[in-house]
């Protein structure tokens, strides 16, 4: 693959003094932009530092409302046990006066 000019620099190539210049222009040229692009790299990487502790701080949360719910849950759960015993004994005391005057009609 052969590669061409991408930028002609117009200069005397052959004094060391216009050397100097172009290598010391190129040079701080690159060192400017690894200092900026240093920059930008710390500073995606604390904008990612602080969403990591956001959802860290939210996972946290979540987890002290699970920890909660779940007791809250079973309460309800046996006291829908309960009250369903009580429905079944009712509905049970209900039926034996019927079942009594049944058996006493067949007799």
């Amino acid at each position: 693959m052969r590669r061409g000019i991408d930028f002609v620099i117009p200069g005397n190539d052959d004094s060391i003094h216009c050397i100097e210049l172009f290598t010391q222009v190129i040079a701080s040229a690159s060192i400017e932009g690894r200092k900026v692009y240093e920059s930008k790299m710390l500073e995606v990487k604390k904008e990612k530092e602080e969403a990591k502790a956001e959802a860290d701080k939210k996972k946290a949360r979540a987890k002290k409302v699970i920890k909660k719910v779940p007791p809250k849950v079973e309460k309800a759960e046996s006291a829908s046990k309960e009250t369903s015993e009580v429905v079944k004994e009712e509905v049970v005391k209900a039926k034996e006066p019927e079942v009594a005057e049944k058996s006493s009609s067949e007799e």
